[in-house]
């Protein structure tokens, strides 16, 4: 995600978004299937970015939701500001795109995000072969279920992976 406007340590700063989001075009440009399909959680940053990218290329894509919408937003998009909202919003309401709330129950549990990375995982296990794009750093999140699980989860299916760094 971008960082927060109380972030301690910068990890991804506004300042890096526009190299990102080239980064992020140049490794979607990789994937050559043309009926190959996005999958992507949709937090302010990588995940917004990559959202965009994708649909772009006129794919279809799958947004998976930790928690329900207006939690969701207030958590992970909100506070980066509206423009983030606004990104939200439209990728969300693409013809292309199918978004999926979180299972029942999964909103109550104190983390909702590595349940909601590995129904993801699933998801795109069922659509072989898998291609993990991720903005990281290398280091840990801020909690669970964030960018190393996901990394983690894909090279232990066997799938490649992409890193791009902020």
């Amino acid at each position: 995600m971008i960082d927060g406007p109380d972030r301690d340590q910068p990890r991804f700063s506004e300042g890096h978004v526009p190299w990102v989001d080239d980064a992020i075009r140049a490794a979607i440009a990789e994937v050559s299937d043309p009926e190959a399909k996005g999958f992507s959680g949709a937090a302010c940053g990588g995940d917004l970015l990559f959202c965009r990218a994708w649909l772009a290329t006129g794919r279809h894509l799958t947004i998976f939701l930790p928690r329900p919408l207006e939690a969701f937003l207030d958590e992970s998009v909100r506070f980066a500001g509206s423009m983030w909202e606004s990104l939200f919003r439209n990728v969300v309401s693409a013809a292309s795109t199918t978004v999926i709330s979180p299972e029942p129950g999964m909103s109550e549990l104190d983390d909702p995000h590595t349940p909601n990375n590995l129904r993801m995982l699933a998801a795109a296990l069922d659509d072989p072969p898998v291609t993990g794009i991720f903005v990281w750093d290398g280091q840990g999140g801020d909690g669970p279920g964030g960018t190393r699980h996901m990394v983690n989860e894909v090279h232990q299916v066997g799938g490649d992976v992409a890193i791009i760094e902020p």
